[in-house]
């Protein structure tokens, strides 16, 4: 899978969320860089959400201004729900909306990544704690 964080292209290594039982201490020794890695980009994904947000506000705003100017020039009475209706019209402002649709779907994915990530850490630690107790029990 692919993911789209800012101008940049990520792929999840399928590899990152499976467990070889029979060789756990490679990914013992790597979970914890994985899961840095991961959670950067969920965090880089937050803040471009908090982001378009933002702009999505303003542009609101800046549309209602323009449209609210516009009406005032033309001498034109405009209701409330008319001015809604043509932000919402404006293809500048679906844009953006899809844009953050897109940002939202992607951090969505990263938040499940992060808990089979964290799966994958319960399971390794607990093969880890299997495989020691047979190897004490192999001792004895």
């Amino acid at each position: 899978m692919i993911l789209q964080v800012g101008d940049k292209q990520y792929t999840l290594d399928p590899d990152d969320f499976s467990v070889d039982a029979s060789n756990i201490t490679p990914d013992l020794c790597k979970i914890g860089a994985d899961m840095l890695n991961y959670g950067a980009l969920e965090a880089q994904l937050r803040t471009e959400i908090a982001s378009k947000e933002a702009q999505l506000e303003k542009l609101k705003a800046d549309l209602d201004t323009q449209i609210r100017a516009k009406a005032m020039s033309d001498g034109d009475k405009l209701t409330e729900p008319k001015i809604v209706h043509k932000i919402a019209r404006d293809p500048a402002y679906h844009t953006l909306l899809t844009s953050l649709r897109v940002s939202r779907e992607n951090f969505n994915v990263m938040r499940w990544v992060m808990i089979a990530l964290q799966k994958k850490t319960d399971i390794l630690i607990s093969l880890a704690y299997r495989e020691r107790q047979l190897m004490k029990a192999d001792s004895f």
